[in-house]
Protein backbone atom coordinates (compact mmCIF):
# COMPACT_ATOMS: atom_id res chain seq x y z
CA UNK A 1 0.00 0.00 0.00
CA UNK A 2 1.38 3.23 -0.99
CA UNK A 3 2.15 5.76 1.88
CA UNK A 4 -0.07 8.37 1.30
CA UNK A 5 -3.17 6.05 1.01
CA UNK A 6 -1.91 4.75 4.03
CA UNK A 7 -2.38 8.04 6.01
CA UNK A 8 -5.71 8.77 3.91
CA UNK A 9 -7.18 5.27 5.55
CA UNK A 10 -6.19 6.00 8.86
CA UNK A 11 -7.22 9.78 8.87
CA UNK A 12 -10.25 8.33 7.80
CA UNK A 13 -10.81 5.63 10.42
CA UNK A 14 -10.05 8.21 12.95
CA UNK A 15 -12.06 11.50 11.56
CA UNK A 16 -15.38 8.75 10.56
CA UNK A 17 -16.25 7.97 14.24
CA UNK A 18 -16.11 11.14 15.67
CA UNK A 19 -18.34 12.67 13.03
CA UNK A 20 -20.83 9.54 13.57
CA UNK A 21 -20.82 10.27 17.63
CA UNK A 22 -21.60 14.08 16.73
CA UNK A 23 -24.22 13.33 14.19
CA UNK A 24 -25.96 11.04 16.89
CA UNK A 25 -25.48 13.46 19.88
CA UNK A 26 -28.78 14.12 21.07
CA UNK A 27 -29.84 18.02 20.18
CA UNK A 28 -30.22 20.55 22.56
CA UNK A 29 -33.52 21.19 23.62
CA UNK A 30 -34.73 25.12 22.54
CA UNK A 31 -34.32 27.62 25.35
CA UNK A 32 -37.93 29.13 26.09
CA UNK A 33 -38.09 33.20 25.54
CA UNK A 34 -38.62 35.14 28.33
CA UNK A 35 -41.30 37.33 28.68
CA UNK A 36 -42.95 40.30 30.47
CA UNK A 37 -46.05 40.69 30.51
CA UNK A 38 -49.46 41.81 31.84
CA UNK A 39 -52.51 39.57 32.33
CA UNK A 40 -56.02 39.51 33.77
CA UNK A 41 -58.10 36.72 34.49
CA UNK A 42 -61.45 36.23 32.77
CA UNK A 43 -63.68 33.60 34.11
CA UNK A 44 -65.09 32.07 31.31
CA UNK A 45 -68.45 30.70 31.72
CA UNK A 46 -67.88 29.48 35.44
CA UNK A 47 -65.94 31.04 38.77
CA UNK A 48 -62.46 30.41 39.62
CA UNK A 49 -60.40 29.59 42.58
CA UNK A 50 -57.54 32.05 43.53
CA UNK A 51 -54.56 30.81 41.80
CA UNK A 52 -51.00 30.85 42.49
CA UNK A 53 -48.43 31.44 39.37
CA UNK A 54 -45.01 32.16 41.65
CA UNK A 55 -43.98 31.49 45.26
CA UNK A 56 -44.73 34.65 46.39
CA UNK A 57 -47.93 35.61 43.91
CA UNK A 58 -51.69 34.73 43.09
CA UNK A 59 -54.71 35.61 41.87
CA UNK A 60 -57.70 36.67 43.72
CA UNK A 61 -60.69 34.00 43.82
CA UNK A 62 -63.36 34.80 40.76
CA UNK A 63 -66.86 32.97 42.46
CA UNK A 64 -68.83 34.77 39.51
CA UNK A 65 -68.77 33.30 35.74
CA UNK A 66 -67.81 36.07 32.99
CA UNK A 67 -65.80 38.06 35.84
CA UNK A 68 -62.57 39.74 35.75
CA UNK A 69 -59.47 39.74 38.10
CA UNK A 70 -57.08 42.87 38.80
CA UNK A 71 -54.32 43.28 36.57
CA UNK A 72 -51.43 41.16 37.64
CA UNK A 73 -47.86 41.32 36.28
CA UNK A 74 -45.24 38.45 35.48
CA UNK A 75 -41.89 38.05 33.74
CA UNK A 76 -40.24 34.92 33.58
CA UNK A 77 -40.52 31.85 30.88
CA UNK A 78 -43.21 32.27 28.17
CA UNK A 79 -45.05 29.40 29.73
CA UNK A 80 -46.46 30.11 32.92
CA UNK A 81 -48.25 27.78 35.60
CA UNK A 82 -50.93 28.17 37.78
CA UNK A 83 -51.38 26.03 40.83
CA UNK A 84 -53.76 26.01 43.57
CA UNK A 85 -53.37 28.82 45.61
CA UNK A 86 -53.47 26.49 48.88
CA UNK A 87 -50.44 24.93 47.56
CA UNK A 88 -46.95 25.82 48.90
CA UNK A 89 -43.96 24.65 47.18
CA UNK A 90 -40.88 24.97 48.57
CA UNK A 91 -37.43 23.61 47.91
CA UNK A 92 -37.17 20.79 49.69
CA UNK A 93 -40.72 19.43 48.64
CA UNK A 94 -41.93 18.06 44.93
CA UNK A 95 -44.16 20.73 43.56
CA UNK A 96 -47.49 20.26 43.82
CA UNK A 97 -49.66 19.05 40.55
CA UNK A 98 -50.23 22.05 38.06
CA UNK A 99 -54.05 23.30 37.73
CA UNK A 100 -53.43 25.08 34.32
CA UNK A 101 -50.57 26.12 32.11
CA UNK A 102 -50.23 28.93 29.46
CA UNK A 103 -47.89 29.82 26.97
CA UNK A 104 -48.04 33.69 25.85
CA UNK A 105 -47.06 34.53 22.57
CA UNK A 106 -44.00 36.42 22.24
CA UNK A 107 -44.57 40.47 21.02
CA UNK A 108 -47.76 41.28 23.17
CA UNK A 109 -47.54 42.44 26.48
CA UNK A 110 -50.99 42.44 27.51
CA UNK A 111 -53.02 39.85 27.60
CA UNK A 112 -56.63 38.90 28.81
CA UNK A 113 -56.38 35.11 29.72
CA UNK A 114 -60.03 33.14 29.27
CA UNK A 115 -59.99 30.41 32.03
CA UNK A 116 -62.50 28.08 32.60
CA UNK A 117 -63.12 24.47 33.87
CA UNK A 118 -61.82 21.35 32.54
CA UNK A 119 -61.58 17.86 32.96
CA UNK A 120 -60.06 16.13 36.53
CA UNK A 121 -60.55 19.64 38.01
CA UNK A 122 -58.26 21.30 36.04
CA UNK A 123 -58.21 24.57 34.24
CA UNK A 124 -58.12 25.45 30.41
CA UNK A 125 -56.72 28.77 29.45
CA UNK A 126 -56.57 30.66 26.80
CA UNK A 127 -54.58 33.59 26.09
CA UNK A 128 -55.97 36.72 23.74
CA UNK A 129 -53.24 39.53 23.42
CA UNK A 130 -54.97 42.99 23.57
CA UNK A 131 -52.36 44.93 22.43
CA UNK A 132 -51.03 43.30 19.31
CA UNK A 133 -49.73 45.71 17.19
CA UNK A 134 -48.25 43.64 14.27
CA UNK A 135 -52.40 43.77 12.54
CA UNK A 136 -53.48 47.50 11.80
CA UNK A 137 -56.17 48.64 13.16
CA UNK A 138 -58.92 48.43 13.03
CA UNK A 139 -59.30 44.59 13.16
CA UNK A 140 -61.80 42.59 14.96
CA UNK A 141 -60.39 38.86 16.38
CA UNK A 142 -62.96 36.56 15.69
CA UNK A 143 -62.21 33.23 17.97
CA UNK A 144 -64.54 30.09 17.17
CA UNK A 145 -64.96 28.07 20.37
CA UNK A 146 -67.49 25.08 18.83
CA UNK A 147 -66.89 22.65 16.75
CA UNK A 148 -68.65 24.19 13.60
CA UNK A 149 -67.33 25.81 10.40
CA UNK A 150 -68.82 28.55 10.72
CA UNK A 151 -69.02 32.04 8.53
CA UNK A 152 -69.11 35.68 9.20
CA UNK A 153 -70.38 38.37 6.84
CA UNK A 154 -69.16 41.82 7.71
CA UNK A 155 -69.75 45.27 6.20
CA UNK A 156 -72.26 43.51 3.88
CA UNK A 157 -70.38 41.96 1.41
CA UNK A 158 -67.59 40.51 3.22
CA UNK A 159 -67.29 36.46 4.34
CA UNK A 160 -65.03 35.06 6.31
CA UNK A 161 -64.92 31.52 7.37
CA UNK A 162 -64.31 30.20 10.45
CA UNK A 163 -63.13 26.81 11.36
CA UNK A 164 -63.69 24.76 14.51
CA UNK A 165 -61.43 25.56 16.98
CA UNK A 166 -59.68 28.45 15.54
CA UNK A 167 -59.57 32.07 15.03
CA UNK A 168 -59.64 34.73 11.97
CA UNK A 169 -59.09 38.68 11.78
CA UNK A 170 -62.15 40.54 10.19
CA UNK A 171 -61.52 44.20 9.06
CA UNK A 172 -64.47 46.50 9.36
CA UNK A 173 -64.41 49.26 7.59
CA UNK A 174 -65.72 51.40 10.13
CA UNK A 175 -65.81 51.76 14.00
CA UNK A 176 -68.39 48.72 13.73
CA UNK A 177 -69.74 46.30 11.27
CA UNK A 178 -73.07 43.97 11.23
CA UNK A 179 -71.92 40.07 11.25
CA UNK A 180 -73.55 37.70 9.90
CA UNK A 181 -73.20 34.33 11.00
CA UNK A 182 -73.50 31.14 9.77
CA UNK A 183 -73.31 27.71 9.95
CA UNK A 184 -72.22 24.95 7.45
CA UNK A 185 -74.82 21.73 8.18
CA UNK A 186 -75.11 19.38 5.40
CA UNK A 187 -73.46 20.96 3.29
CA UNK A 188 -75.26 23.78 3.13
CA UNK A 189 -75.08 27.65 5.01
CA UNK A 190 -77.81 28.12 7.76
CA UNK A 191 -78.00 31.50 9.49
CA UNK A 192 -77.85 31.99 12.78
CA UNK A 193 -77.53 35.44 14.15
CA UNK A 194 -77.06 38.96 13.13
CA UNK A 195 -75.74 41.30 15.75
CA UNK A 196 -73.19 44.55 15.95
CA UNK A 197 -69.58 43.92 16.39
CA UNK A 198 -67.72 46.87 17.77
CA UNK A 199 -64.12 47.82 17.84
CA UNK A 200 -62.58 49.14 20.96
CA UNK A 201 -61.64 52.44 21.51
CA UNK A 202 -57.86 51.07 20.62
CA UNK A 203 -59.62 50.08 17.51
CA UNK A 204 -59.18 45.98 17.97
CA UNK A 205 -61.73 43.87 19.84
CA UNK A 206 -61.88 40.10 20.29
CA UNK A 207 -65.38 38.41 20.03
CA UNK A 208 -66.22 34.84 20.50
CA UNK A 209 -68.30 32.68 18.77
CA UNK A 210 -69.36 29.58 21.89
CA UNK A 211 -72.19 27.74 22.21
CA UNK A 212 -75.05 28.80 24.50
CA UNK A 213 -77.86 26.96 26.21
CA UNK A 214 -80.57 27.23 23.72
CA UNK A 215 -78.70 27.49 20.36
CA UNK A 216 -75.42 25.86 18.85
CA UNK A 217 -73.39 29.36 18.70
CA UNK A 218 -73.70 32.72 20.37
CA UNK A 219 -71.38 35.97 20.22
CA UNK A 220 -69.80 37.13 23.42
CA UNK A 221 -67.32 40.06 23.80
CA UNK A 222 -64.29 39.56 25.79
CA UNK A 223 -64.06 42.73 28.16
CA UNK A 224 -62.03 45.49 27.09
CA UNK A 225 -58.55 46.14 28.85
CA UNK A 226 -58.88 48.85 31.77
CA UNK A 227 -57.35 52.12 31.05
CA UNK A 228 -55.98 52.68 34.32
CA UNK A 229 -53.57 50.14 35.15
CA UNK A 230 -51.47 51.99 38.20
CA UNK A 231 -53.06 49.05 40.18
CA UNK A 232 -52.12 46.61 38.79
CA UNK A 233 -50.38 43.66 40.75
CA UNK A 234 -46.65 43.57 41.47
CA UNK A 235 -44.96 40.28 41.79
CA UNK A 236 -43.53 40.48 45.29
CA UNK A 237 -40.18 40.77 45.94
CA UNK A 238 -37.91 38.32 47.30
CA UNK A 239 -36.27 41.01 50.11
Amino acid sequence: MKPRLSRLIALFLFVAPCWVARSQAPASPPVEPIVSVQFILYAWQSGLPALRYSAKDTTEALPDPFSTSAVHTYTGPATLTFYSATARPTSDTAPPPPLATVTFPVGPRKFMLLAGRADAGRISIYAVPQDDTSIPTPYIRVHNFTQLTLAVGYNERDVAQVDPSSTVIIKPAGSATVIRVAQLQNGKWRRVFNNVAEVGRDGRQNIILAPAAARPVSLYTIPAWPQDTSAAHTPASDS
